[in-house]
């Protein structure tokens, strides 16, 4: 909630309505998640204003990064050769880490690839004793922060076939 406590000693006529349809604007909710997605040109940490960095961190918490797609450029790839390897979601930027959650070919379980890719898009060297077949993607986790692996992994299905 915000509060607004005009000094009377300096307005002669206070603005009631002004001051309630500026206070209902600022506690909106749509109003809060631009507060909250703003981003100041050069700075990695959001701001409460754009003037001001925010000091009360509690009121407002980041928008975390989410992956919702992974994409390769190719549907398969030789082992010893590279494929490119793009993340969309939401809040996504070069700063962003991906974990992936895999499933190697044969394999009945799950394994996972923490901070896998840097940035929305890179180029990966497929190892030349990588196993060949189908890999499936089955989970993907979006993060700012390379020790954060907290957020909970969001279920995909995308396949590469690695060829010997």
């Amino acid at each position: 909630m915000v509060s607004i406590v005009p000094d009377p000693a300096k307005f002669a006529g206070i603005n009631l309505s002004g001051g309630v349809a500026l206070q209902t604007y600022l506690a909106a909710p749509a109003t809060q998640a631009k507060i909250r997605a703003f981003r100041y040109p050069g700075f990695d940490h959001q701001l409460f204003w754009p003037a001001a960095r925010d000091n009360s961190p509690s009121f407002l918490s980041a928008i975390q990064p989410a992956a919702t797609t992974i994409s390769f450029d190719a549907a398969s790839v030789r082992a010893g050769g590279t494929m490119s390897a793009i993340f969309a979601g939401t809040n996504i930027s070069e700063q962003t880490y991906f974990d992936v959650r895999f499933r190697a070919p044969g394999a009945t379980t799950d394994d996972v690839a923490l901070n896998w890719q840097y940035g929305s898009s890179a180029m990966h060297t497929i190892s030349a004793g990588t196993a060949a077949g189908t890999w499936m993607v089955t989970g993907l986790r979006a993060h700012d922060q390379p020790n954060d692996h907290s957020a909970p992994y969001v279920s995909v299905s995308t396949n590469v076939t690695v060829l010997p």
